[in-house]
């Protein structure tokens, strides 16, 4: 769910309020409250193996309200075009996030291992980090774009 929320404030917040939405998730988290993903807080949530998609969740929220604000899609008011910008704006932002991820997750796994193979670490981080979820995201992209598409028909 996460994921979702973090692409449709991009769209319905735009950029600055997504980013701002999701900086207070990220604080509610650092001061105790069990916000984050098995209802983890603090700062240990941030340095454990998840600490990457939490800090990529803000950064998501604003690249995707970025790339939707300047579509084109306030001035054309296709709704094939609406889609289409919902549809990469949502792609970038999902991109970003397991980029986070990957990158933090793959330093976390290494640190582990210590000197092992860095080609074990980066097929563990693959396996463990990003492989899973990238069919569930591609759903949460589908959903988003059709909260997108509900709300465009009610204007």
């Amino acid at each position: 769910m996460q994921v979702l929320t973090v692409l449709l404030s991009g769209i319905f917040l735009g950029s600055r309020w997504a980013l701002a939405s999701q900086t207070i998730y990220v604080l509610m988290g650092l001061m105790g409250l069990p916000v984050f993903s098995g209802f983890k807080n603090g700062a240990i949530a941030l340095t454990g193996p998840t600490g990457g998609y939490i800090v990529g969740f803000m950064v998501a929220a604003f690249v995707t309200g970025y790339l939707y604000e300047n579509s084109g899609t306030r001035i054309n008011n296709n709704p094939l075009r609406h889609l289409f910008a919902g549809f990469i704006s949502c792609l970038a932002g999902v991109v970003v996030i397991h980029l986070f991820g990957f990158i933090h997750l793959f330093g976390y796994l290494f640190s582990l291992t210590g000197t092992k193979s860095i080609s074990d670490t980066l097929t563990k981080t693959w396996k463990l980090g990003a492989q899973p979820f990238i069919a569930i995201d591609f759903l949460k992209i589908l959903i988003a774009l059709s909260i997108l598409n509900l709300n465009k028909i009610k204007k």
